[in-house]
């Protein structure tokens, strides 16, 4: 009778997850169902060109947290510059958290090894009469061109906190392959012939 009850379990979960990706891809939300999968990483990452700022913007597809589905998600973005080829002014793990009270996070590590942050945006929503209400925190974890060749053979897997509390999220390396496949595609593609 426990294997049935299991069963029934893990297929209600599973049901759920796919209709959580029925539901974002009907509101046109570039996300991954395998982020392990590089092609697939690479085939949707969005770029889009700014010739006002002189870059090229990259946006990798959001990868929802298995724990917290259509909440806490993430994705890469890069900024790189036309101007001077190779320069990246961002290259960062965006990351949301969507909450029932301030996380304030401010910090990201991996393996104690600390990574810089930055604050993108904090907002309430949704409060009810009885003062319930939604918090969504935006933060970037920083990165280096390295870090992302590097993460591309081992994966990351790192926490972001603060005082109110904390999220881990773990990236395979398929992502960052697939990631850095797109971003070299438009290198390659715009590099100067001598």
């Amino acid at each position: 009778m426990a294997i049935y009850r299991t069963l029934i379990v893990l297929t209600l979960a599973f049901g759920l997850a796919a209709c959580g990706g029925v539901i974002a891809r009907g509101y046109g939300i570039n996300f991954v169902d395998d982020p392990a999968d590089a092609a697939e990483v690479r085939e949707r990452t969005e770029m889009e060109t700014d010739i006002h700022q002189a870059r090229v913007k990259f946006k990798g597809p959001i990868v929802y947290a298995r724990d917290n589905i259509l909440k806490d998600y993430y994705f890469l973005r890069a900024w790189l510059s036309t101007e001077v080829p190779g320069t990246y002014s961002v290259l960062q793990i965006y990351v949301v958290t969507v909450s029932d009270d301030w996380l304030f996070l401010d910090t990201a590590r991996s393996y104690g090894n600390p990574y810089r942050v930055s604050q993108i945006d904090r907002e309430v929503s949704n409060c009810d009469s009885y003062g319930k209400c939604t918090f969504t925190e935006q933060i970037g974890v920083n990165l280096t061109p390295q870090e992302v060749t590097r993460f591309g053979e081992t994966g990351f897997d790192f926490q972001v906190s603060g005082r109110g509390g904390s999220r881990e999220f773990s990236i395979p390396a398929g992502y960052f392959k697939g990631f850095a496949a797109a971003v070299g595609e438009h290198a390659a593609s715009t590099a100067p012939v001598n």
